[in-house]
């Protein structure tokens, strides 16, 4: 199991540095997100939410209750996905 979480880490650590220098094609980024987005689904807890993108618990939760049309698969868990999609844009431009 740890060979395949090393070899994960350094193909998305490839990526994301080819893709923030620009050296990624359009087509290869297009590529690389559609296979992650549409065959897997990284869950996050409210928590793991909220480290990510440096906000509180409590803000996580509001954005959820207000916004996440789907139900958490476990009570604690979200779809990092989903939610990535309706976190506010203030919060991205913190990293």
């Amino acid at each position: 199991m740890q060979n395949e979480v090393n070899e994960l880490a350094e193909l998305l650590d490839f990526a994301a540095t080819r893709a923030r220098s620009g050296q990624m094609t359009l087509g290869e980024v297009n590529s690389l997100r559609d296979a992650v987005l549409e065959n897997s689904d990284v869950m996050a807890s409210v928590q793991e939410l909220a480290e990510h993108y440096g906000q509180s618990e409590h803000n996580v939760r509001c954005v959820i209750n207000r916004k996440m049309i789907s139900k958490p698969v476990r009570k604690v868990y979200y779809s990092f996905n989903k939610f990535s999609k309706i976190v506010p844009k203030s919060w991205k431009s913190r990293k």
